[in-house]
């Protein structure tokens, strides 16, 4: 039950933009409603840039593809989906600090600084948040609460990856 909740969640993840974007459309349409003409057109525009944004989210990230098929090689058991997701995190805090590195050879001495103290900053919040976490599960027997664990703190720590990396990505498109 638990593990079809989470590919259900990781299934609505991957289509968020796309749905938001959607949203959008219709509530855009409803309020604009100045000619069928013009409503129509902007369905229309609209739709095709949910398209796009639905293909776009459908391309998975290597280290969410490695978890999906580790997983997926373990039977789904709750002890091996806790060995993937363990490796899923210290994937995640690798890239993350891959990217750091990246960031730290391309940008000034002055924007280095600063992105330094946001990232010292950052681990703070991540170890307190680290430990509310795993307070919220203390006395709480089964195995499937350490894999909630991990899941919480893997996308604490994708999210900051993914951050570093829309920087980087920044940097690329400014050269």
């Amino acid at each position: 039950m638990y593990l079809r909740i989470n590919i259900l969640t990781m299934k609505i993840r991957k289509h968020k933009i796309a749905f938001f974007i959607l949203t959008m459309a219709i509530a855009l349409c409803s309020f604009n409603q100045k000619t069928e003409a013009v409503h129509k057109s902007g369905v229309h525009h609209l739709k095709k840039i949910a398209d796009k944004a639905t293909i776009q989210s459908s391309v998975q990230n290597p280290i969410d593809k490695k978890l999906q098929d580790c997983i997926k090689s373990k039977n789904y058991t709750n002890l091996g989906e806790r060995e993937c997701l363990a490796q899923a995190l210290q994937d995640w805090d690798a890239a993350l600090n891959k990217n750091y590195q990246h960031l730290k050879m391309r940008l000034s001495p002055a924007h280095f600084k600063q992105l330094k103290e946001s990232q010292r900053t950052w681990i703070a919040f991540r170890d307190k948040e680290y430990a509310f976490i795993e307070s919220q599960y203390e006395g709480i027997e089964g195995s499937m609460y350490p894999n909630m664990i991990l899941r919480q703190k893997i996308e604490i720590t994708k999210s900051r990856t993914l951050e570093l990396a829309d920087y980087i990505e920044k940097l690329e498109v400014n050269d």
